[in-house]
């Protein structure tokens, strides 16, 4: 068996290649780097109900540090460290009336960022905005089901585009949960695309002339095979990442969720439940499955 590893999980991330999480080493001190862990193959590993703040990013230095305070927050990140980053106020705002911010968050700002369409497998269609800088990370986090780019410009007038599509009806926020039951609904690509082609008309026909000369031809935003596969199953169940040893292998994923073969049985675990804790790879131990009744698969 590999060695068990003690690591604190502070978020995770995607690449063309699949799902990765941000981790520290256990336990944190004051110098302990951020490091990215591949997730495929094989996963064994055991959540620990032991919780630390995930620490802040740094926007002038683009570095993650450590709570210095090491508090036990009620989400991810404590209040202290939100204030350190300086990027809630920004969240905050519509972009017409902007709060103080730090100097390099003003800076991330005002660099290059995009508007998007995205489909999750429904009629919703969300509108919402990255940042170049992150290439296509941001909406690969999200795991939609198809996605277009549809205007850019600084991060203050993407802002307020964003501001004017959500007031036409177009959603900012979809949850995790509902994300995750639509990679079974059984919604063909072709469809979703329709869905943002329609969304993409229907912004051109009401945003006011001012706002029209942002948009631009749709860019389409290319799926990982490893998020494509996540759309390929009839029935997922949710699995509690609880204070117990999970042993199953990755076959998909989709923004933070994973789809496991979890003893033959297809699950789903969202990977944002780590956040914050300590978890222990590959720990010793015996694997405790949950029981099911085979005939609901």
């Amino acid at each position: 068996m590999t060695t068990p590893t003690q690591r604190h999980i502070v978020g995770y991330g995607w690449q063309q290649s699949g799902i990765f999480l941000k981790t520290r080493a256990w336990p944190v001190e004051a110098s302990t780097a951020v490091e990215r862990m591949p997730i495929s193959g094989t996963l064994r590993l055991r959540r620990h109900s032991e919780r630390l703040c995930a620490g802040w990013y740094d926007f002038a230095t683009d570095k993650n540090h450590p709570c210095p305070d090491r508090n036990i927050p009620r989400k991810n990140q404590c209040d202290a460290c939100i204030d350190r980053e300086g990027f809630a106020p920004w969240l905050r705002c519509d972009g017409r009336m902007l709060p103080a911010l730090k100097p390099a968050v003003r800076a991330y700002i005002d660099r290059p960022h995009k508007l998007y369409l995205a489909c999750f497998g429904d009629d919703v269609v969300k509108v919402g905005m990255a940042s170049d800088q992150r290439g296509h990370g941001r909406l690969w986090d999200q795991g939609p089901l198809a996605a277009y780019y549809i205007a850019e410009g600084d991060g203050i007038s993407i802002r307020q585009l964003e501001v004017e599509a959500s007031e036409l009806g177009f959603t900012e926020f979809v949850r995790r949960s509902r994300k995750r039951d639509l990679l079974t609904s059984g919604m063909r690509r072709e469809d979703a695309l329709r869905r943002l082609d329609s969304a993409l008309d229907r912004l051109r026909a009401q945003l006011p002339p001012e706002s029209l000369s942002l948009l631009r031809d749709p860019v389409e935003l290319p799926i990982p095979a490893l998020a494509q596969r996540a759309r390929t199953f009839r029935e997922l169940e949710p699995l509690k990442p609880e204070d117990r040893i999970i042993e199953a292998e990755v076959v998909a994923a989709a923004g933070p969720t994973l789809v496991l073969n979890d003893g033959g049985f297809n699950v789903t675990l969202d990977v944002y439940d780590l956040i914050a804790h300590r978890v222990e790879f590959n720990p010793e131990g015996v694997v405790e499955r949950k029981a099911r009744q085979i005939g609901l698969f």
